[in-house]
């Protein structure tokens, strides 16, 4: 006999088995509550956040930066990039075969063919804005992601907790506006 999803309860003994065990979850079960966190610094969201700090505190406050090919490649490798960008194999691929370090973005962004990689590579000069451009950035990927039905709702539950994060951030500082300075 088949027993109603209403009735099951998964008793994890790892925290680390969550995300493959959400992904198991079968489609027709729409709604899962989940009663343990997951920490976001695993999460793929946490990887893209990263990268894209780390690329715009390479790229500097420069109009056409040079950008480290190792960060280009963990950006294309990032599931959330790979499930809303088409061809990031095909740019890999090439970055790794032509054996890239440095990256010119107007050269990376003429390849790409990319909305959404285009936005995340326009670095805005002050810290304030860099923060509302990556808030801007979450936003498109939570509507990318919603609309397309091979992803799984853990994506859209991390981006929007970034959100929400990021949002707060962004609004305490407007509340208390303190000089910030990235140098």
């Amino acid at each position: 006999s088949k027993v109603p999803p209403e009735s099951t309860a998964v008793v994890l003994a790892d925290e680390n088995l969550l995300i493959p065990v959400l992904y198991s979850i079968p489609p027709e079960w729409e709604h899962v509550n989940v009663t343990m966190g997951y920490p976001l610094r695993f999460s793929s969201f946490y990887a893209l956040i990263r990268t894209f700090f780390e690329l715009a505190t390479h790229a500097g406050k420069t109009e056409d930066p040079y950008l480290k090919g190792s960060l280009i490649l963990d950006l294309l490798g990032n599931p959330v990039i790979q499930a809303v960008t088409p061809n990031t194999s095909a740019l890999s691929k090439s970055i790794i075969e032509e054996r890239r370090t440095w990256i010119r973005r107007s050269s990376f962004v003429a390849s790409c063919q990319s909305e959404i990689l285009i936005d995340i590579l326009k670095f805005p000069g002050e810290t304030r804005e860099l923060l509302d451009h990556l808030i801007d950035i979450l936003v498109k990927l939570f509507y990318l992601l919603r609309h397309d039905d091979q992803v799984s709702r853990v994506h859209l539950e991390f981006d929007y907790h970034f959100l929400k994060h990021l949002k707060n951030l962004s609004n305490q500082i407007n509340e208390y506006p303190h000089r910030l300075d990235t140098a």
